[in-house]
C-alpha cells in the first residue's frame, strides 16, 4: 500500500512539474541592420530547467548571412558576468536549441543583424525576426535508491513527453512564422494595389482633363473663325 501511494505521489509530482511551465508565445520583432537585440527570461529558483526555443528570419529576400543568434547567461550587471551557452550555425536564417540549465541567473536570446551592403537604403533597412524562448522545469524524481522500476519508467516517459512537447511547440512556432510571412506579403500586395489604383485614377483624371481642355479650345477656335 505504501509503495502504491508513493508511486501515485511521484507520478502526480511529475505531471505537475510538466504542467507548470514558463512560456513565451512566438514573437515577431523588427531589427535594424547593423544593430543587435536581446530578450531575457529568468529561470525559476531552486529547480533545474530546460531552456528551449527557435528563431526564423522572416524576410525571404534577405541573405541568411545577415543574421546570427546566440543564447547568453547573465548572472550580474558586468560584461564579465555574461556567458554564451549556445550559438547558431553560420549561414542559417533559422535554427532551434534546447539546453538543461542550473537555477540561477537569467538567459537571453540575442540577435545580430549585420550590415553587408553599400546601398544606404539597405543599410537603414529593418528585418523581421520571429522567435520563441521557453523555460520548462526539469521533471523531479525521487532520491537515488528510493525509486523503483515503475517510478524510473514513469520518469523516462515524462522526460520524453517534455522533449516531444518542445518539438511540437517548435513546429507550431514555424506555422506562426509562416502566417506572419503571409500577412507581410498580403500587406505588401495591398500597398502595391493601392498605389497602382491611385496612379490609374490620376492618369484617368489627367486624360479626361486634357480631353475637356482640347474640346473647349477647338470649340472656341471654330467660334472665333465663324465670327470672322
Amino acid at each position: 500500500m505504501a509503495i502504491f501511494w508513493r508511486r501515485k505521489v511521484f507520478q502526480g509530482t511529475l505531471l505537475a512539474s510538466l504542467a507548470l511551465q514558463t512560456t513565451w508565445g512566438s514573437m515577431v520583432v523588427s531589427i535594424q541592420a547593423g544593430s543587435h537585440e536581446c530578450f531575457y527570461t529568468r529561470i525559476p529558483s531552486g529547480q533545474k530547467s530546460i531552456v528551449s526555443g527557435n528563431y526564423d528570419l522572416l524576410d525571404d529576400e534577405a541573405s541568411s548571412e545577415l543574421i546570427s543568434a546566440w543564447l547568453e547567461k547573465r548572472t550580474g550587471p558586468n560584461p564579465s558576468d555574461v556567458t554564451t551557452v549556445w550559438k547558431s550555425h553560420f549561414d542559417e536564417d533559422e535554427d532551434s536549441f534546447s539546453l538543461s540549465v542550473d537555477p540561477d541567473g537569467k538567459f537571453g536570446l540575442c540577435f545580430q543583424v549585420y550590415n553587408k551592403d553599400d546601398d544606404f537604403a539597405k543599410q537603414s533597412a529593418t528585418y523581421q525576426v520571429g522567435f520563441n524562448l521557453r523555460v520548462t522545469p526539469v521533471p523531479r524524481s525521487l532520491e537515488e535508491g528510493t525509486a523503483g522500476p515503475d517510478a524510473e519508467r514513469a520518469l523516462e516517459l515524462v522526460q520524453s513527453a517534455v522533449f516531444v512537447e518542445n518539438d511540437w511547440k517548435d513546429f507550431i512556432d514555424h506555422f506562426d512564422y509562416l502566417r506572419s510571412r503571409e500577412a507581410s506579403h498580403t500587406t505588401l500586395m495591398h500597398q502595391i494595389r493601392d498605389r497602382v489604383l491611385g496612379w490609374t485614377v490620376v492618369e484617368a483624371i489627367l486624360v479626361i482633363t486634357m480631353a475637356v481642355v482640347q474640346i473647349l479650345y477647338w470649340r472656341r477656335f471654330f467660334e472665333t473663325r465663324r465670327y470672322l
